[in-house]
């Protein structure tokens, strides 16, 4: 038997899809100062067998257009197989009929293309501190508390 030391066991795991390898390499240098486990598939071909594997991710962040593959069957891959990860979709063509898609299949954010880098950790981080995975800030704790606070006295 194997030891699997505690970080691996305590890391966050990140999926980036997205057909373009230098969207990849960015979303992937703009999360690599955090303790962040990220695997990325550029291949759409590779697509379904990394859903569909053994490893289960904590957010997958997918780009909305890729060549080959519908989004919907993304989602239904991740809806089947990744039953603990959220979804973030990155897109180069916003559009209502693609933001409304998006909402149906509950996925956490929709961010456009180009982003900016610290627009997108923040979205990562929320996502991960939401989730229970990442502690939050006493400031950022502070503010949720008073955000629920309000939202319970309206």
């Amino acid at each position: 038997m194997t030891s699997t030391p505690l970080a691996s066991l305590l890391a966050r795991r990140i999926l980036v899809l997205d057909d373009d390898p230098a969207t990849c390499a960015v979303i992937q240098a703009a999360l690599s100062s955090r303790d962040f486990a990220i695997d990325v598939v550029s291949e759409p071909t590779q697509i379904e067998a990394a859903l569909t594997g053994k490893t289960q991710y904590h957010l997958i962040v997918m780009d909305y257009v890729i060549p080959g593959i519908e989004p919907d069957q993304i989602f239904a891959w991740v809806r089947d197989n990744q039953l603990e990860a959220n979804v973030l979709v990155v897109t180069g063509y916003p559009s209502v009929d693609s933001a409304l898609n998006c909402l149906r299949a509950r996925t956490y954010d929709y961010l456009t293309k180009p982003f900016q880098v610290d627009h997108l950790r923040d979205i990562v981080v929320r996502c991960l501190e939401h989730k229970g995975l990442l502690r939050m800030t006493e400031d950022a704790l502070k503010e949720a508390l008073g955000t629920a606070i309000r939202d319970r006295r309206k």
